[in-house]
């Protein structure tokens, strides 16, 4: 068994279970995204006048970028301006509860396990 699905499939809970990131940010598709910022930092948002310069710049913004509190900002920036759509009325019949037939005063047959007092 190659190693990789070992680790997996013998340790996946205990990762899942003690790992303090949540695991979309385990992915390679996190880091492969982050490609597009730092080449939209390094073009718009960093001196060109050196290299060491250029990345010096790219690596503070992306220090800024990683901070919790900082992107909590932005998210909540996000929402706010999120055009809200009202929810079809069908959607609305489906985020109904069901009845609960067991809780209702049922004056048919009593079931099989249903409660009798005795007394």
């Amino acid at each position: 068994m190659p190693v990789t699905i070992h680790r997996l499939w013998i340790h996946g809970a205990h990762i899942i279970k003690y790992f303090t990131l949540p695991l979309g940010m385990l992915s390679e598709q996190a880091g492969e995204s982050l490609n597009k910022m730092y080449k939209r930092h390094r073009e718009h948002n960093s001196r060109k006048q050196s290299r060491i310069h250029t990345l010096t710049d790219v690596f503070n913004r992306c220090l800024d970028s990683s901070d919790p509190i900082i992107n909590q900002y932005f998210l909540d920036r996000r929402v706010r301006k999120s055009k809200k759509l009202p929810l079809p009325s069908q959607a609305k019949l489906l985020l109904l509860a069901p009845e609960d037939h067991f809780s209702k005063k049922n004056t048919r047959s009593r079931g099989r396990f249903s409660r009798s007092r005795p007394g």
